[in-house]
């Protein structure tokens, strides 16, 4: 059974980066082909979507932290995870 689990990870975890490589590739490819004079605005788009998904990244992981470590039968560990953040 850890077998499986295992296996299905590496599975999850090949086909996402597969994704983000062809997520790199067009949005370089785009970014070639967008006339210069835009570049300024493609950049500020970029910087702006990837501080709001590092933003929703770090909350999602201050919230599902502790009630992971809660589901899993370890509050000591989940009301220390609470109070370091």
């Amino acid at each position: 059974m850890d077998f499986l689990l295992v296996t299905s990870h590496i599975c999850a975890i090949d086909i996402t980066s597969a994704f983000f490589v062809l997520c790199g590739f067009f949005a370089a490819y785009t970014y070639e082909n967008v006339p210069a004079a835009d570049h300024a605005d493609l950049r500020k788009l970029i910087a702006v979507y990837a501080l709001i998904d590092v933003w929703l990244a770090g909350l999602l992981t201050l919230l599902v932290d502790p009630v992971s470590k809660l589901a899993r039968g370890r509050p000591a560990e989940s009301i220390t995870a609470l109070h370091t953040y």
